[in-house]
């Protein structure tokens, strides 16, 4: 009889923001320099239909940062694709509904990561999962670089519950990962610069 897979074991906030703050340093010293040539090349890259080959590294190692770089360019852009999506879907919605309908917009994340060739359903669930807390941190932190400074924990991001997500925001907020939200504010600008750039490119 064989063995069945072992399920993994879901991260706690604790571990998240640990790691984010073991690699501050790593952090701060690639976005020290500018990086917009690094975004155009990700960009590139993504157009020419490379991107899944580049977000997923080699297997068994950990992801350097300019590929989680990527992945974080990547995951923002089809957020944003997302909300377009929703608000264009928003009247036609409001016309079909009835008494016993609901708006069905939750499958237009699915659809906008297909729409930029990402079809596998696994990997569609984990962007979209990831892209949906960054958002959910950014907007209730109010700051977006916190998902930079979160950059080295991405992978390990699936794997959070909704409760260990508010218990985050909640030790961000009281202060006790305060070099993380220094870091986060630092990263705001430039963060905010290489996704419109980002963005721009992938139009």
């Amino acid at each position: 009889m064989s063995a069945q897979p072992k399920s993994r074991k879901p991260y706690t906030a604790e571990d998240i923001l640990d790691c984010a703050r073991s690699r501050l340093v790593e952090v701060r010293g690639f976005y020290r320099y500018d990086q917009s040539e690094l975004v155009f090349q990700i960009s590139q890259a993504a157009k020419q239909d490379l991107r899944k080959e580049r977000s997923k590294g080699r297997k068994g190692k950990t992801p350097q940062l300019d590929v989680l770089f990527g992945r974080l360019l990547d995951y923002q852009h089809v957020t944003g694709k997302h909300d377009q999506l929703v608000g264009d879907c928003a009247i036609t919605q409001k016309l079909q509904m009835d008494t016993h309908s609901r708006p069905r917009n939750h499958g237009l994340r699915a659809h906008s990561f297909r729409s930029h060739g990402i079809s596998n359903t696994n990997d569609i669930r984990n962007r979209s999962q990831c892209s949906k807390l960054l958002h959910r941190l950014e907007l209730e932190l109010g700051v977006k670089g916190i998902s930079m400074a979160l950059l080295p924990a991405l992978p390990k991001l699936p794997r959070l519950y909704d409760k260990e997500v508010s218990r985050m925001i909640g030790l961000l907020r009281r202060g006790s990962y305060a070099e993380v939200m220094v870091a986060a504010w630092d990263f705001n600008k430039q963060l905010a610069k290489d996704q419109d750039l980002y963005n721009t490119l992938m139009v």
